[in-house]
This record gives structure tokens, C-alpha cells and sequence, in this order.
């Protein structure tokens, strides 16, 4: 239903104007960046290639969403360390899938850590966007030591069916992972 007025909620638009010339470097302008991509033959030295910006974009997905969930539930987040790979075929040219693994320094217990991950994943515009697209592993450690993640898929397939999500936590226990003594 509209709001009063019959004006509609929009739903959030990005915009990115890039402009791409022989000879010159390809150049990247958004609201809140502006830089070089490495997306054209004369864009050898400067940029990320398109694939990189791609695992960029998965890393600052999951760097800001599990800042925010650790932060609401009350835990300090020392650090996180990640390290993404992605997997390309030629026929046709297209990342199949994608791997991320993920270390979290801080002072939580590992079932609560592993329940937060899970729902900075499942939260995460970018990381649901590709389980649509890209077979995407998980593998988290909390202070080096390794998380037990449940296998549970995100937003599932353009079809309607779960995407190969392995090693994902969040499902039944998400209401766990917040406290509730706010």
C-alpha cells in the first residue's frame, strides 16, 4: 500500500558513472568513491580487474555487516583478517564460485561468534547477491581457532532454489546470537 500522498517507498538505488577511453585509465565515480579500475587493455598497473573488485565487494560486505552485529551485541571486535578466492571458467566466462575464509579476533564465546557470523552473512546485500549467482564457501576461525558453521543456504537461486552455501551459520539460532537485555 502507498503512503499518504500515493508517493511509493523507493528502495535504495546505487549509482556508479564510469567512464571508459582509448588510452586513457578507466575511472570509477560513486557517491562515496572515486578511483581507477583495471577494466580495459590500457589498464594494466593501476586498479582492481573486475573479478577483484567482485571479492572487494564480498569483503566489505561481511567487514561492515559483521562490524555491526558484533557491535549491537555488545562484543569488541579486535580485528578480522580475510582471505577470498574466486574460482573462473571460459565457456562461458563466468566466477563459479567463490571461497571466504574469515578470522575474527575478539572476546566472545565461539557459539555466539559463530551465530553472528552467520547473521552478518545472511544480512549482507553483496553476499546474498552472489549466493544467487556463484557456488559460495564459508570457513571462519575465531583467534585462529576454527568455527563449526552450519550448512545452511542464503537467498537462494534466481530460480527459487537454495544456493551451495556450505559451512554458513545463522538458521534456527539467529534470535540466540543478539542479547536481549536491551
Amino acid at each position: 500500500m502507498a503512503p499518504a500522498g500515493g508517493q511509493h517507498e523507493a528502495a535504495p538505488i546505487y549509482l556508479l558513472d564510469v567512464r571508459v577511453a582509448r588510452g586513457a585509465r578507466t575511472q570509477a565515480h560513486g557517491v562515496l568513491w572515486d578511483g581507477v579500475l583495471n577494466a580495459t587493455v590500457d589498464d594494466d598497473v593501476d586498479g582492481p580487474s573486475p573479478i577483484e573488485a567482485l571479492m572487494a565487494a564480498l569483503a566489505g560486505c561481511v567487514a561492515r555487516n559483521l562490524g555491526s552485529v558484533v557491535e549491537h551485541a555488545h562484543i569488541t571486535l579486535d580485528g578480522m583478517e580475510m582471505r577470498i578466492a574466486a574460482e573462473r571458467t571460459d565457456d562461458p566466462p563466468a566466477v563459479t564460485s567463490m571461497r571466504l575464509d574469515l578470522d575474527v579476533q575478539a572476546d566472545a564465546p565461539p557459539d555466539r561468534m559463530t551465530r553472528l557470523i552467520g547473521l552478518a552473512l545472511r544480512s549482507g546485500t553483496i553476499t546474498n547477491t552472489l549466493a544467487r549467482a556463484v557456488r559460495l564457501d564459508v570457513h571462519a576461525t575465531l583467534n585462529g581457532e576454527p568455527l563449526e558453521l552450519i550448512d545452511e543456504p542464503l537467498a537462494g537461486d534466481l530460480d527459487g532454489e537454495p544456493a551451495g552455501v556450505r559451512d554458513h551459520a545463522v538458521a534456527p539460532y539467529l534470535e540466540h546470537a543478539l542479547p536481549t537485555d536491551r
